[in-house]
């Protein structure tokens, strides 16, 4: 912390007083030309104390801002990304904190809705990105993708590469049979759909699948008496159909993890197949 000049004038003439070389200078004088070194000494220091405290605080005011280059922080920013078409967003950093931003923050411009983060030695970071609602995610555009891949790699730490990602949702393929009450028969199927797609939306991105979960929630329906998995795959877009993790094949569980028959998305988010004829409500048997 700096001191006052009188402080360090003070510590200066006691010095001279217990040296025994200038112990001689002991001038009553208020104007003793020793007493004018020492007080010109004295505000000299004091004022470069200031200045590097003044110059501290400026640092960490600073530091306090930067990135720290945590998951947490880079999913922020993920969020912070903004695009549009028509007005290239070019990210810019403060010429007196050096904190990366944009010139004008518009928020209609944010269109990252889902992002995760995954450390992948060495120094690589694989960024998981969706847009659209946060429960009916879609995938970036290509000139979407190349413009925040450029955001992350003007603002990302030095040595440490970024790489964006984001793709059409994987698909499930799912053949059940159903009994239900007749009571619900205008209003079974209806009733199948929404849960099975609120269960898929609640997974949360780049959640995991669970088979034993979709059963539990399709049995759980208004009106259903008991439900069989009969076949379920789950493919990647990319994928051709036809391809992809075999869960459940002839009504026989297939272990696909450690912790039971369950499937890590690729894209972050499932839906239902797109396939003709191979969509959920197609291969509903209803009994």
């Amino acid at each position: 912390m700096a001191r006052i000049t009188q402080n360090i004038e003070n510590q200066i003439l006691t010095a001279i007083a217990n040296d025994a070389t200038l112990s001689a200078l002991n001038s009553t004088s208020n104007v003793a030309i020793y007493k004018l070194f020492a007080f010109i000494i004295a505000s000299s220091m004091s004022l470069e104390e200031h200045l590097n405290d003044s110059y501290k605080l400026d640092v960490e005011a600073i530091a306090k801002l930067l990135a720290p280059g945590t998951s947490q922080w880079i999913q922020w920013k993920a969020f912070l990304f903004q695009y549009s078409a028509a007005v290239p967003q070019v990210i810019q950093f403060d010429a007196s904190t050096y904190v990366p931003k944009y010139a004008s923050v518009n928020p209609s411009y944010e269109i990252i809705t889902n992002c995760s983060i995954l450390e992948m030695p060495p120094a690589r970071v694989s960024i998981k990105l969706a847009k659209g609602s946060p429960t009916t995610p879609v995938p970036l555009t290509t000139i979407e993708l190349q413009a925040i891949q450029y955001y992350f790699n003007t603002i990302k730490p030095a040595g440490i590469k970024y790489n964006c990602i984001s793709m059409a949702a994987d698909k499930l393929r799912l053949e059940c049979s159903v009994t239900y009450l007749g009571a619900y028969s205008s209003v079974i199927l209806s009733n199948l759909i929404l849960s099975y797609k609120t269960y898929m939306q609640n997974i949360g991105f780049d959640g995991i699948f669970k088979m034993l979960d979709l059963l539990i929630a399709l049995r759980n329906t208004t009106g259903v008496v008991d439900v069989t998995i009969n076949n379920a795959t789950f493919r990647e877009d990319a994928v051709a159909f036809g391809g992809g993790t075999v869960l459940v094949v002839g009504n026989d569980w297939q272990t696909t993890s450690p912790n039971g028959t369950e499937y890590v998305m690729r894209a972050g988010y499932g839906i239902d197949e797109t396939t003709a004829s191979n969509t959920f409500s197609d291969l509903i048997h209803l009994i």
